[in-house]
């Protein structure tokens, strides 16, 4: 349970929160892009800061590109909304909201706001500044990165929700054998935890996925 701190005199006081946002960036290969974080000596996904009156949307995307050259977009999140005037309007939705202890005693607090992205660009321009290593790692691989634990689960319900929003769109379409045979080959061998394949009689592929992930199934096409 979450509690104030207490100031000298045992009184308790109003902690310090700063905004952030963070985003977990997907490549092609649905790898996930790390910076080494020059003051904290372990692996993150790129971000920082939200700034006075900057929108948290265009604080991820600018954050991702000062630090690693990557370009990406949002993947959208929001609930669509069907207003009734041009004053408002709803932004995209984090895929979480964290509150992170930085002093330990709960003084000064992180409220980040975590996105999910896909790179739109993925050449890698190191800000030495920030950090002192930079790269795009399998799921597997970031199982063994120097990192925190928050960092990791977060990082696996973001692919898990990933491949669920991806394998949502792909129930709406049926998919040829060599589509299907392409998606499956690339995502095998980046997840081998991707374990348990079938088709059943009216050419329906069941894919069951491991612990990230849900089990889906897919129309193929007999052609």
């Amino acid at each position: 349970m979450y509690e104030l701190p207490y100031n000298l005199i045992g009184e308790k006081t109003m902690s310090l929160n700063h905004f952030t946002a963070t985003g977990i960036v997907f490549n092609s290969a649905k790898q996930v892009l790390m910076i080494f974080h020059n003051k904290l000596q372990v692996w993150l996904p790129p971000g920082g800061h939200i700034e006075e009156n900057e929108l948290p949307d265009d604080a991820v995307l600018r954050e991702i590109y000062e630090e690693t050259g990557v370009k990406a977009e949002i993947l959208s999140n929001r609930q669509e909304l069907v207003l009734s005037d041009n004053d408002c309007k709803g932004l995209k939705r984090p895929f979480t909201v964290l509150l992170e202890n930085i002093e330990g005693d709960w003084s000064h607090n992180h409220i980040e706001m975590v996105y999910i992205c896909t790179a739109t660009s993925e050449e890698l321009t190191i800000q030495k500044s920030e950090a002192s290593d930079i790269g795009w790692f399998s799921i597997s691989q970031i199982r063994e990165l120097k990192t925190y634990e928050n960092v990791r689960q977060t990082i696996m319900k973001a692919t898990n929700y990933l491949f669920t929003y991806e394998n949502n769109l792909k129930r709406q379409t049926k998919i040829s054998p060599r589509k299907l045979s392409g998606y499956l080959s690339q995502t095998l061998r980046h997840h081998p935890e991707f374990i348990q394949l079938n088709m059943d009689e009216n050419g329906w592929v069941n894919i069951k996925e491991g612990n990230y992930a849900s089990e889906y199934t897919l129309p193929l096409l007999k052609n």
